[in-house]
Formats: C-alpha cells, sequence, structure tokens
C-alpha cells in the first residue's frame, strides 16, 4: 500500500494506529465467544485473559503511539472488554465453575495487573502464575468428594 492510498483511508498515522487498535480490540471480543463455543467456561476465561496479557504485552508499542485517547475510546475499549469478561464470567458462574460476587469491572481491572505493572510482572512466567492465582481466586471451592476424585486422579497419574 502506498503512501497516497493510506492517507485516502486515514487522515494520518494516528488514525491507521487507532483502526489496527480498534479491530485488534474487536479480535478479542470475538475470541471470547469463540472460546465459550469450544471449551468450558473457566477453561475459556482463563485462555481469553492469557491472549489479553500477551496481546498487551506486544502491542506496548502501538498503544504508546497513539494518541491520548478520548474518553469516549476509553469508555468504548473498556465497555468492550467488560462486556467480554462479563459473557466469560455469566457462562463460568452458570456452570457452577466461578463464584457468584465475581464482578467483571474488579476482574478486568485486577487483570490489567497482568499487562500495566512493572516490568518484572510482564515477564511470561510471572504472568501465567498471576493468572494462575487470579483464575484460582474467582472458582468455586470443590466439595469434599470433587476434592478426593481429584486427588485420586493425581495420585493414578503418578503412579502409572
Amino acid at each position: 500500500m502506498g503512501q497516497g492510498t493510506l492517507y485516502r483511508h486515514f487522515p494520518d498515522r494516528q488514525a491507521l494506529l487507532a483502526e489496527v487498535y480498534r479491530n485488534d480490540l474487536q479480535m478479542l471480543e470475538e475470541l471470547a465467544e469463540a472460546l465459550l463455543r469450544t471449551h468450558p467456561p473457566l477453561t475459556a476465561l482463563r485462555l481469553w485473559f492469557g491472549v489479553i496479557a500477551s496481546f498487551a504485552a506486544n502491542k506496548q508499542d502501538l498503544a504508546a503511539a497513539l494518541p491520548v485517547a478520548s474518553p469516549a475510546a476509553e469508555e468504548n475499549e473498556e465497555s468492550l472488554l467488560i462486556g467480554a469478561a462479563t459473557r466469560l464470567l455469566d457462562a463460568g458462574k452458570d456452570a457452577g465453575e466461578i463464584r457468584s460476587d465475581v464482578d467483571a469491572r474488579e476482574l478486568v481491572l485486577l487483570m490489567s495487573s497482568l499487562w500495566r505493572g512493572p516490568s518484572s510482572v510482564n515477564q511470561p512466567a510471572s504472568s501465567t502464575h498471576m493468572l494462575d492465582l487470579i483464575i484460582e481466586g474467582i472458582q468455586l471451592p470443590m466439595t469434599s468428594a470433587e476434592g478426593d476424585q481429584a486427588c485420586a486422579a493425581t495420585v493414578l497419574r503418578i503412579c502409572n
């Protein structure tokens, strides 16, 4: 694509970058729906947040190149993420996998520590561990029978 073609579609470089970023966010929303169709809700939620953490780490330069977002743009980005997180959480609550008191806004804020924290937090191993901790925190606790079955399955796996 030549420079003339670019400027026929976008008034400037920032407009192009903003459109790329908007398309990426739209892809994340669509991914949430696709994951729900192919995975149990808790697994879908964990996979989705893992993709978001990787996306954010890889797109930091893009975000830095964007001009300061308008309040409307920030609200749209937040509502897209909150909406997708709400759908994932609701599916998990309906399936009995996620605690009923988990709020999508609070969860997205908590998860944002994976991509907005100090650089030491943004390391893959650290991010994965933090994501595991967060997901474990929103899960419904196992019943004693489920715990016994999980323990027995672990023992069998180790012994075999």
